[in-house]
């Protein structure tokens, strides 16, 4: 039988992922809102994604290191937080580099 510790642990793993990966993978639902709300191309806003994606491969690397080092627990919960910090900024910004800034680059880097 699972012990109570095996399922917080599963359920801390499913909120990280909600977190970070889920914000991620939805972008296209917020994508038409960011159209209207900053009037710039499509082509510039998509580019607000791709920083966001790259900024999560290309600080993998880095990721690794952190984990091997410091441990997955503590770096999930430090990721977490980064994330959660790159949305919230990303709530309040007014302008599109703004949101390269928070959405794109802190929470891809988290």
């Amino acid at each position: 039988m699972d012990s109570f510790r095996d399922w917080t642990i599963v359920l801390g793993s499913w909120l990280v992922h909600f977190a970070s990966l889920g914000t991620v993978y939805t972008f296209g639902v917020f994508f038409p809102y960011l159209l209207a709300g900053f009037g710039a191309s499509k082509a510039v806003t998509s580019l607000v994604y791709s920083v966001s994606a790259s900024c999560f491969m290309f600080f993998g690397f880095l990721n690794g290191a952190l984990v091997r080092r410091y441990g997955h627990r503590r770096m999930a919960r430090v990721g977490a937080v980064i994330v959660l910090g790159g949305l919230i900024a990303s709530s309040f910004v007014s302008d599109l580099w703004q949101l390269f800034l928070t959405y794109g680059v802190i929470s891809g880097f988290g």
